[in-house]
């Protein structure tokens, strides 16, 4: 044990190098168990970092990132990961521990947000093995990394010799998977088409237990029917025919969102058992597979006689296993017994209510009114509401195990989104109850709020302002909450088709522009198949109007332009003549491609982009072409970036910048502003966004409406399900996130400050209103995405306070 107990404040690099008793734990063991105690109420950002002689930039080094919660902190660190974030290695090495140069802690290291402090107090090491396994038993992991000294790995090519005693006779790959979760034995994969796998066995009754799944990664596997046969008899036989076969098995972790991680997981990857009598000699497991395969994982084999023994061996993998996934994903506890409330507030913001309401309640004129009542530490408790009209419209959070940041290392239960219904009973120690007015209904409102011994009474009167329509041109990455999927079955277009329209639908209400990616037109080759049409996406066009189209990551746009879909009756040049006929009827209405993405960063492919942009304009000149830019790397990247007509930045370096991409572009924006899972989206959609407007921003992207490239409601694989707006279920319903309703929250402000400058232009507002309005033009700090981090809440709130006090008084007087 080392003791430390030593308080810093952020942004401060505490070294622990010089330590020499910490220095050789390291070098030691493979797993370090630290105590931090965090001496504030906020999260904070903390980094575990090590650098060797090898280090030569940020992924070079070793570096842990998590969230401190308030009090004390508990915090695993396996030793022997690679370098990088977790989930995140560009350099496929591990820190040379020989080799090491530096070791030290930060937290909110180059912010500027709190004076409070953490205490380093104290860590130990131990060394993690694989159990081991009972004599007779075998355990095979199928991937391509293993360190345990009991199991055997398997790769695609591990042969069957005599001497090995057991691999493939023969094998039809599919891939090699890795689907980037903990503990690793679970995470790996190899999938086959068709493959014959043998051992050789003494001669006895044996238990086989496979693991013949996977978590995927940037999709949901889409297998159809995988068969398994021992020694060519069939031994089990599994279908999956349907679309709804596949959205039972896709939301699979929708039905266990109560259960701990741990067992969600583990519950989904669980082995098939069979039993077998066997002569001695060898034994054949053959696995045929479809599109996409039989995914073998893990597979146990053991004489019938050893059972007991393998009762403890599962004990001991199960503590294994569960040991390495909590020291991958740390849990943050809420804090217990926490003060009873009940807070009504007419915001989200971060997860929890806003301000309270006071006597005046604004909203819209031809939309809604939402108020959300926060019930803490009522669990149990039966809920009563009282005095409110019969029209109004409940529904009630669900939670759900979230991630507490993007390299998803830590994660909590909290609320995640909302679904129909009323709160009869408070179902956590922390759940939202959102009540929808009818936009009729204003003037005095009074109602009270019963759960168990607490109740709050609340009156207030219903002001609203006239509709304002969003002069920006907002959209959101997408293209559906539910990922694309090469799974064919009966009744999918008609489902993803509804879905379709019911999204559009609702972000129609939110005035949301347009969905990346969600535009496709059908594809149909004419009779004779000597040419085809693209016929208009009648659901988008509906919803979206004529506003512009863009394409992202598209897979049928993309394979378009490859020519994926051209048949043998047309040459290439009578293809691309085609379809550039086809995409000119599209012409009034820009079809934008942001094909280059990001390319100063990780891609280091700006030449590469650049040739990529003129061979699509030369070839398709009937679309506009842009991307994602860093504007820090802008004279970098200039001639790729001013070869565009549509750019988007991932920042705003100065008020100067503005002035001059303003001149440059047809159309330039903002995307990701507000990505990070704890993003304070009100802030960024209210007072940033009409800062922004003011300032000459006219169009912003934000991410994302795809919560499913992989299985959603599970959080824990990196895949950033936590920060998607919309969620859906097998049945196709809606279910609005806690983000989109922040997101919502803060363009209300923003439709409340542009109904505010509507009012100045006009003359109605005070000189006194009218200088607070111009300050509020200019409260943006740039850059603007460190500005965004150094948000002080109070100012906040009296901002939001001043808001409300100046409309009321602008509706009085009107």
């Amino acid at each position: 044990m080392i003791q430390w107990n030593k308080e810093f404040s952020e942004g401060t690099y505490v070294h622990l190098e010089s330590n020499e008793k910490f220095l050789k734990g390291l070098k030691k063991y493979n797993y370090i168990n630290i105590w931090i105690e965090n001496l504030g109420e906020a999260e904070k950002e903390f980094y575990f970092a090590i650098k060797d002689n090898q280090t030569k930039d940020y992924w070079g080094q070793f570096t842990y990132k998590t969230k401190l919660a308030s009090g004390l902190n508990k915090i695993w660190i396996n030793l022997d990961r690679y370098v990088g974030e977790r989930g995140s290695h560009r350099y496929k090495r591990k820190i040379n521990k020989s080799k090491i140069r530096e070791v030290f802690v930060v937290f909110n290291p180059e912010q500027s947000t709190t004076k409070e402090k953490i205490k380093l107090k104290q860590a130990s090491f131990a060394q993690i093995e694989f159990p081991r396994l009972p004599k007779g038993a075998r355990f095979f992991i199928f991937g391509e990394d293993l360190e345990s000294h009991s199991a055997r790995l398997v790769t695609s090519k591990t042969n069957y010799t005599k001497k090995l005693g057991y691999g493939f006779e023969q094998i039809k790959l599919w891939q090699n998977r890795d689907a980037k979760i903990a503990p690793k034995i679970l995470s790996q994969s190899i999938g086959v088409h068709e493959a014959s796998f043998s051992m050789d066995l003494p001669p006895g009754n044996y238990f086989f237990e496979l693991i013949w799944d996977e978590l995927g990664y940037w999709e949901t596997p889409f297998w159809k029917n995988r068969r398994l046969y021992i020694n060519s008899k069939p031994e089990l036989i599994e279908t999956r025919s349907s679309w709804s076969d596949y959205l039972e098995d896709h939301f699979y972790f929708e039905r266990h969102l109560k259960e701990e991680p741990f067992e969600q997981l583990t519950s989904k990857l669980k082995p098939i058992i069979f039993k077998k009598k066997h002569k001695g000699g060898k034994i054949s497991l053959r696995f045929e597979g479809d599109a996409s395969a039989v995914s073998l994982n893990t597979l146990f084999v053991y004489p019938e006689s050893i059972s007991e023994k393998v009762k403890t061996f599962k004990q001991e993998m199960k503590r294994f296993n569960q040991t390495e996934f909590d020291q991958n994903y740390r849990f943050v506890e809420e804090k217990q017994n926490q003060p009873t409330s009940i807070n009504v507030s007419d915001s989200l913001s971060q997860g929890d209510c806003g301000l309270s309401i006071g006597e005046k309640l604004i909203g819209e004129s031809d939309r809604p009114t939402r108020i959300w009542i926060c019930l803490k530490g009522l669990r149990g408790q039966k809920v009563k509401i009282t005095g409110l009209d019969p029209q109004v419209r409940f529904r009630k959070s669900v939670s759900s195990y979230q991630a507490l940041d993007l390299g998803h290392e830590s994660y909590t239960y909290r609320p995640s989104f909302f679904k129909e219904g009323m709160i009869s009973k408070v179902e956590e120690n922390f759940q939202i109850l959102e009540v929808e007015i009818p936009s009729k209904i204003e003037g005095e409102i009074k109602f009270e709020v019963l759960a168990g011994k607490s109740k709050k009474l609340v009156s207030t009167n219903i002001y609203r302002i006239p509709y304002i329509k969003n002069p920006l041109n907002l959209g959101l990455f997408g293209p559906l909450p539910i990922g694309p999927t090469y799974f064919e079955g009966q009744k999918k277009a008609f489902w993803i088709n509804e879905l379709k329209d019911k999204v559009i639908s609702e972000l129609k209400k939110t005035e949301i522009s347009f969905v990346v990616d969600q535009f496709q037109p059908d594809f149909k080759y004419l009779p004779g198949n000597e040419s085809f049409v693209l016929m208009q996406d009648k659901l988008y066009q509906k919803g979206f109007g004529d506003q512009n189209r863009y394409i992202y990551n598209s897979k049928f746009w993309k394979e378009l332009f490859q020519g994926h879909y051209r048949n043998s009756a047309q040459t290439e040049n009578e293809y691309v003549e085609n379809l550039n006929l086809e995409l000119k009827k599209f012409r009034a209405t820009p079809l934008i491609y942001l094909y280059s993405d990001e390319a100063t960063g990780y891609r280091n492919a700006i030449e590469y982009d650049y040739i990529e942009g003129r061979k699509l304009k030369n070839q398709f000149p009937n679309i506009e072409i842009g991307g994602f830019a860093n504007p820090y790397d802008y004279k970098k990247a200039k001639k790729l970036y001013e070869s565009w007509n549509y750019i988007y930045f991932s920042d705003l370096p100065s008020k100067n910048f503005i002035a001059e991409i303003n001149q440059k572009y047809m159309e330039w924006g903002l995307y990701n502003l507000c990505a990070e899972i704890d993003a304070n989206l009100m802030n960024c959609y209210g007072r940033v966004l009409y800062s922004l407007y003011r300032n000459g921003l006219r169009s912003m992207i934000e991410w994302h409406l795809n919560s499913s490239q992989n299985f959603p409601y599970f959080d824990l694989d990196g895949r950033e399900a936590d920060i998607a707006f919309l969620l859906t279920d097998k049945r196709g319903e809606l279910h609005p996130t806690l983000r989109y309703r922040e997101l919502q929250s803060g363009l209300l402000i923003f439709k409340k400050l542009l109904y505010l400058e509507q009012e100045s232009s006009k003359g109605k507002l005070s000189a006194r209103d009218s200088k607070w309005l111009g300050q509020a033009e200019n409260q943006v700090k740039m850059p603007l995405k460190p500005g965004l981090k150094q948000i002080n809440s109070q100012q906040l709130s009296k901002f939001y306070r001043e808001l409300h006090s100046l409309i009321s008084r602008t509706l009085k007087s009107r």
